[in-house]
């Protein structure tokens, strides 16, 4: 961290010399020194616009911006709009600073003072409080600017609306930081879950994602025949005209004990040579993966192979790999990974995906400038009345160094317009946005307990739960 402040401080000294803009000099105070000699003339300014009020009104504003500025409730909105901000800030007793662009527009000299009122009343009085606040910062700063204020960074008593370029703005960079989670974790203590996340823009991010994919893969085919034989039985899963040969199952129990092997330090003595697998290889499997999963091809009869031996030796290996998987349980059987780009939001530009080399493709096409997130997809989600939810907690960050956040007591929670399903990869299905969601037709046979404008307060989300006997979750849900 401190190499990266050593960095921004030094790229800061640099662009101050060449783009004066990056600071916004209205909202932070300013001395003499920087404003030359307009700042001398500051006082001479203030008897010109001292002659435009009444003598009771002119005491009015000094005492007001003297109070804004002792309780630190002096605000800026910069580019404009924002009207409910404003009015919310307003009304909690803060006081605008307008930006300098704005108070400098004055009524004309040949109006008479004693005349002004409306519009041309509020202006003078805005530049009145603007010079009575001129040396003074402003509290909280409202922008949508993608400048980098790094002037922030020696400034830590000014609360500021959006952190631009902060590892923490987009899913690229929530990506790095949940991987590196671990370690400032600690241990008995805290614990950091969540699905395993790639920058697959990063070659080495995208070999471990490769890898992950595959070993995913020899789970989830393992899992689908345990299931699939205690469902269907043995001779609905075998055919002459079968398509995989039951060496896919072979294959995948073999990577899963080279996996453990490895985790376990076992492989030290083992000849390389003796367990390279080919890419060719793989290709294959993932293609008789496939086939078995999401096509419901069977295998390739043979008489010298028992399946329900098979399954068996299967079963043993993901007993084992339940120690060194631990989200074995939420990945399912269909290698689903959902693929996000890095830097947009209100769900567009997502996909689910289960070919790798269909990612891989969308990653890497021409000319493609996006950089993507990729995440493994929960196959066995939490759902209410069958459809698909997500919870919505909103928080504040009102310091990045040290980080501190604020989080509000209340959620709310989401809805997806149609029935959930791991067959159809539609938006409508899964992506619970309400970007998204609002542009479908909630399906027509969903509970009538679901809300019609898809979402619901924690309240009756925790009213839920205990109808559902899972109170046990309440507690977890409770944020602190």
């Amino acid at each position: 961290m401190e190499l990266e402040e050593s960095a921004s401080d030094s790229k800061l000294n640099k662009d101050n010399t060449s783009k004066k803009e990056l600071r916004p000099y209205s909202a932070v105070s300013l001395t003499k020194l920087d404003h030359g000699p307009e700042a001398a003339s500051s006082a001479e300014q203030l008897k010109q616009y001292k002659s435009w009020v009444s003598v009771e009104r002119w005491t009015e504003l000094k005492r007001i911006a003297e109070n804004a500025m002792k309780e630190g409730k002096v605000f800026m909105i910069k580019c404009g709009g924002f009207y409910a901000v404003r009015r919310a800030l307003l009304e909690r007793g803060w006081l605008e600073k307008y930006d300098s662009n704005k108070a400098r527009h004055l009524p004309p000299s040949n109006i008479d003072p004693r005349k002004l009122n409306g519009k041309e009343l509020s202006r003078v009085e805005r530049m009145i409080l603007y010079k009575f606040m001129e040396q003074h910062s402003v509290d909280f700063l409202w922008t949508t600017k993608r400048d980098r204020y790094d002037w922030l960074l020696s400034n830590k008593e000014v609360v500021i609306s959006r952190f631009c370029r902060s590892v923490f703005t987009t899913k690229e960079g929530l990506t790095n930081s949940l991987t590196q989670m671990h370690w400032y974790t600690e241990p008995g203590v805290a614990l950091t879950k969540f699905p395993r996340s790639y920058n697959i823009q990063n070659s080495e991010n995208l070999e471990e994602f490769i890898e992950d994919f595959r070993i995913t893969a020899c789970i989830s085919i393992l899992k689908w025949l345990s299931s699939t034989i205690d469902k269907n039985g043995e001779p609905n899963l075998i055919s002459n005209h079968g398509r995989v040969p039951f060496s896919a199952i072979e294959f995948a129990i073999n990577r899963l004990n080279e996996y453990i092997m490895f985790l376990t330090h076992k492989d030290i003595d083992v000849v390389e040579d003796e367990t390279h697998v080919w890419e060719h290889e793989w290709d294959l499997f993932l293609t008789h993966h496939y086939l078995l999963v999401h096509e419901k091809a069977k295998f390739t009869e043979d008489k010298n192979v028992n399946i329900r031996h098979l399954e068996r030796k299967g079963a043993r290996i993901l007993t084992t790999m339940t120690k060194y998987w631990p989200q074995i349980d939420i990945d399912g059987v269909l290698n689903i990974w959902i693929v996000k780009p890095g830097n947009k939001c209100r769900g567009r530009g997502i996909h689910l995906m289960n070919n790798i080399k269909d990612i891989i493709s969308l990653v890497n096409a021409p000319c493609q400038k996006t950089r993507y997130v990729v995440q493994k997809y929960i196959e066995n989600p939490l759902i209410i009345y069958d459809t698909k939810f997500d919870i919505r907690q909103w928080f504040l960050i009102t310091n990045c160094q040290p980080l501190t956040i604020w989080v509000y007591k209340d959620s709310y929670l989401r809805f997806s317009s149609q029935k959930f399903s791991l067959l159809n990869y539609h938006e409508s299905v899964h992506l619970t946005n309400n970007a998204v969601q609002s542009k479908y037709k909630n399906y027509g046979d969903r509970n009538k307990a679901l809300p019609d404008e898809n979402m619901w307060d924690c309240h009756t989300f925790k009213a839920y739960l205990r109808s559902a006997n899972m109170s046990y979750g309440i507690r977890k849900f409770t944020p602190r």
